[in-house]
């Protein structure tokens, strides 16, 4: 919904990014979570992916791959039907799938150390 009301507002000039956040460093940084292999990143980002691209085409949702979605539909039509998604990510693994679900893939630089 986010993406559509941007989207909106900036006269259907938005692109959407998306990456792993910082999830994948947060345990080099020192905060516990549940391990990384158990979330196949890859596949959240597709997922992810896939599930905008519906709602911004107005169709209504349901997914049980990583979150349970059930009839998910936006309240409004959006501007566009399909706002262009950018991957960012450190690893190359996601670098190269990634143009098979979003328009590309780039790099992004990230420091693991916490800041003194």
């Amino acid at each position: 919904m986010t993406a559509a009301t941007l989207d909106e507002l900036s006269g259907g000039r938005f692109v959407l990014g998306i990456g792993y956040g910082g999830f994948p460093l947060m345990p080099l940084m020192g905060y516990t979570m549940l391990p990384l292999h158990e979330h196949k990143p890859l596949l959240r980002l597709r997922t992810v992916v896939e599930v905008v691209r519906a709602l911004l085409a107005s169709e209504t949702v349901s997914s049980q791959d990583l979150h349970t979605l059930a009839n998910v539909k936006l309240g409004f039509q959006p501007r566009r039907g399909s706002i262009p998604v950018y991957i960012f990510s450190e690893g190359l693994a996601t670098i190269d799938a990634s143009p098979r679900f979003a328009v590309s893939g780039h790099v992004a630089a990230t420091h693991p150390s916490p800041p003194s």
